[in-house]
């Protein structure tokens, strides 16, 4: 593998086309433009306009909302990828015809608001379903039991649990205090179901008393009944949870059979983002503007072509990288290290001016990994 070889370019356009330029630019993917309002003080140029003032900050909160529903349909209806897809990530194909179809039907604030209103619609289910299933197993080995009765005007009563191994002292400590009845009502492994009884006056020494032994109330509603009656309507409730969470599944499914859609619209904003970027990198007098960036040395051919085909006017200067500038890196050469380049971005791109340090990276991790 080595360091590819590229070239600073600079190109010289008319003000007049210098949007169309951009967008040829941008897709045919061979330049990485670079900032010129750093340089502009040394050019008699001035900058062209802030990216926000080109539309950037559109396409970003685009960017941003298309995501958003892609991850929100990935979590409920992950998209079925060949066994390939899942080591390369292959690029989505349609035809011109569709793509701009998909941009145009794509309304990205509405379905962003439906996604998202599914997505907290779903969580608050689930929240709210986990909570009713940690009812049903607190109160599920209970059920036999009866709920303290409702309308007490002269004392208070309550039903909850004790350690097994606390009971004995807390039945000997209520002996204690004539105002406050405990009993046994049942009991499962380590706890026992215990009926609290208490007078209005010592309501506060009893609360005091019962939470020194570790007393835990059901918290199950004075006349409720038995407590079975009231497993059974959690779980009435958890099951139209349940049922609701589904639907709300089932509609996120329905959102993903637009994906391909999401996706163009997604790399339609992509572009538009990159194009206001180098838009605002760029410097401008009235008639002129410049651009520059970085193109690699093999794809030099493909840009002049594009220049003769379509932008015969725009002027083209190419020279070598000098020392003292921060040049992008691309990594290229034999497939056999291609593997490598992952281990490579990992510590960090090499210097331009520097060497590749993939193959000694790949033949160590060979060594010490196998």
């Amino acid at each position: 593998m080595a360091i590819e070889k590229v070239k600073r370019t600079w190109f010289l356009v008319e003000r007049s086309g210098l949007d169309a330029f951009i967008q040829a630019l941008a897709a045919s993917k061979t330049t990485h433009v670079v900032d010129l309002r750093e340089e502009a003080p040394g050019l008699p140029f001035k900058v062209t306009a802030s990216a926000e003032h080109l539309g950037a900050g559109e396409a970003r909160d685009r960017i941003q909302k298309l995501s958003r529903v892609l991850d929100i349909l990935d979590e409920f209806a992950p998209r079925k990828r060949a066994l390939h897809e899942n080591f390369v990530n292959l690029p989505t194909e349609m035809t011109r015809a569709e793509f701009d179809r998909a941009v145009a039907e794509v309304d990205v604030h509405r379905v962003n608001d439906h996604a998202a209103a599914v997505q907290r619609s779903h969580t608050k289910a689930a929240k709210r379903a986990d909570e009713l299933r940690a009812r049903i197993a607190e109160l599920q080995p209970w059920s036999g039991a009866n709920a303290p009765p409702a309308g007490l005007r002269h004392c208070g009563a309550d039903l909850g649990t004790v350690p097994a191994r606390v009971w004995p002292r807390l039945e000997a400590a209520a002996r204690g205090l004539a105002e406050l009845a405990v009993e046994r009502v049942a009991s499962d492994g380590g706890r026992v179901l215990v009926a609290a009884a208490w007078t209005k006056e010592s309501g506060r020494e009893a609360g005091d008393l019962l939470a020194l032994h570790a007393f835990q109330p059901l918290n199950v509603e004075p006349g409720a009944g038995r407590i079975g009656g009231v497993v059974d309507a959690v779980r009435a409730e958890l099951t139209e949870l349940e049922s609701k969470a589904e639907a709300l599944e089932a509609e996120a499914a329905t959102l993903a059979k637009d994906r391909r859609k999401l996706v163009a619209a997604l790399a339609h904003w992509e572009a538009e983002l990159e194009q206001s970027e180098a838009l605002a990198k760029a410097v401008a007098s009235k008639r002129i503007a410049v651009i520059s960036g970085y193109v690699r040395v093999r794809e030099m051919g493909k840009l002049q072509a594009l220049l003769r085909r379509e932008f015969p006017n725009v002027g083209l200067v190419a020279e070598d990288p000098k020392p003292d500038e921060d040049v992008p890196v691309s990594l290229g050469g034999s497939r056999l290290f291609a593997p490598a380049q992952f281990l490579t971005s990992m510590f960090g791109l090499p210097d331009y001016f520097g060497f590749d340090p993939s193959p000694y990276i790949f033949l160590t991790f060979l060594v010490f990994f196998g």
